[in-house]
């Protein structure tokens, strides 16, 4: 909010111009005509971090820690990844201020995350997608008098979407004897549970009793990734693990943590049992596209793996179309005749 006031002196007339706008201290000016001291008004509240350097005003101590907390407040969708990748910028950088945190930091910053954490291009990519929507939020709901996006103007490195690694049959034997052996008890179940159903590592770890459908076979999965339910039944093998498992005393999760009210972590044990069975390239998510992969080789359709699967665009469950050829024979012979 800005005020203009006419002064007349000795010396002439002036006008006195007082601004103040949130998340910074007040500027003020005097000048000779009022037509200047309204462009002053104009410039300083239409960006008045461009003319601190002016006016000698700063930003007051707001720091990047500040936007971010306020984001996760108000965050209210289920993809947890960019709040997580979000709170990294404030446990780096929190405490720096925010009229200091330009777009070159921005690049210094990734460069130094990038090689930090031997992060390829598109996992950097994202976590500039997080820092860039809190800037976003924060420019759209008038935060701390924040009015430009430090990231709009920093590139974005080279996307590579990896399809995923499906295992062979006798890959499989091996990661499930690797499990079996595992010091962990819950990983020879959770292995089985995700070939089996194609459950994403957070569906499984979210399981409750509840979800479990003793009389029909299936588990029930809920508040997903992308927002809808799905039933699965699950297979023998996989079911009569899950059933040997015992259920805990404080705990209405399937596989609690130390903190009954949080899932297991089992990370540790999955990489040793990775290494035990010599596979390589392969992640814990990976274990969706050996479901789907071995579910299309068997003549499943692909709109049956996409509910399995819980995919919600024809363009996700599509690729695994061309592992489906069941039927095609019959069905190109009644094609254009040669």
């Amino acid at each position: 909010m800005a005020s203009i006031r006419k002064r007349v002196g000795k010396k002439g007339t002036t006008y006195s111009v007082q601004v103040r706008v949130k998340g910074y201290d007040p500027v003020a000016g005097s000048f000779n005509t009022k037509k200047e001291a309204q462009e002053f008004v104009r410039k300083i509240e239409g960006d008045m971090d461009k003319f601190g350097h002016i006016t000698g005003s700063k930003i007051k101590q707001y720091t990047l820690a500040d936007p971010i907390d306020q984001f996760a407040l108000t965050w209210g969708k289920k993809d947890q990844a960019t709040l997580t990748r979000a709170f990294y910028w404030k446990e780096k950088y929190g405490g720096m201020r925010l009229i200091d945190f330009n777009e070159d930091f921005v690049k210094s910053a990734l460069g130094k995350l990038r090689a930090e954490k031997e992060l390829a291009d598109p996992t950097v990519n994202r976590y500039l997608s997080a820092l860039s929507s809190v800037f976003n939020t924060a420019i759209k709901n008038g935060w701390f008098g924040i009015k430009r996006n430090p990231c709009v103007g920093v590139s974005r490195g080279g996307e590579r979407h990896r399809f995923g690694r499906s295992l062979t049959k006798a890959e499989i034997k091996r990661l499930l004897d690797a499990c079996d052996n595992s010091e962990s008890p819950a990983l020879p179940v959770l292995i089985r549970l995700a070939l089996a159903t194609g459950a994403r590592k957070s569906e499984l770890l979210k399981l409750t009793w509840a979800d479990v459908d003793t009389e029909r076979q299936r588990l029930y999965f809920s508040d997903t990734k992308n927002g809808t339910d799905r039933i699965v039944p699950v297979i023998d093998a996989a079911w009569n693990a899950l059933m040997a498992w015992p259920r805990g005393d404080d705990s209405e999760l399937v596989f609690p943590g130390k903190n009954p009210q949080a899932g297991l972590n089992f990370q540790k044990h999955w990489d040793k049992a990775r290494q035990v069975a010599e596979i390589e390239d392969y992640r814990w998510h990976d274990n969706r596209h050996t479901c789907a992969s071995h579910l299309a080789d068997n003549g499943v359709s692909v709109m049956q793996i996409g509910a399995i699967l819980g995919h919600k665009t024809l363009t996700m469950v599509n690729r695994y179309a061309h592992r489906n050829t069941a039927g095609m024979e019959d069905v190109i012979n009644k094609g254009v005749e040669l």
